[in-house]
């Protein structure tokens, strides 16, 4: 029994390399020290998935997903390419549902098309006056 309860830690990172020894001793059994909730955080999209498959594995878990600024390198640099991967991604897919899955792919795709096809300030400014 532990000396505190209810404690939540909004704050964690248990798929760090830290806790590979012991972390699912731990996760079984972190209750027995007070633990009544762990919010795990992503820094990158391996941890994300990481972070989500524990949220639900364990119902006292919580998934908190996105990029530190650290790890910002390797994500696509447009809605196109995002979208493109997105679509490879089964745990996006699989969480969303098929439904909600593929109207906000098709959403993405025509808000792309029609970023594609604005002539912006940028381009009038640099090429009107050229050509």
């Amino acid at each position: 029994m532990s000396l505190y309860n209810n404690i939540f830690d909004a704050h964690a990172h248990y798929d760090d390399k830290w806790f590979d020894d012991d972390r699912f001793e731990l996760l079984e059994n972190i209750h027995t020290k007070g633990v009544c909730g762990i919010v795990n955080n992503a820094v990158d999209l391996e941890t994300a998935k990481t972070c989500i498959e524990y949220a639900e594995k364990y119902d006292f878990m919580y998934a908190a997903v996105g990029f530190h600024p650290e790890n910002l390198e390797n994500i696509p640099d447009n809605l196109d390419r995002a979208v493109r991967a997105m679509k490879k991604d089964s745990l996006i897919h699989r969480t969303l549902g098929s439904h909600a899955f593929m109207k906000y792919v098709a959403y993405k795709q025509k808000e792309w098309n029609q970023y594609r096809n604005v002539v912006t300030e940028w381009e009038i400014k640099n090429y009107l006056s050229r050509y």
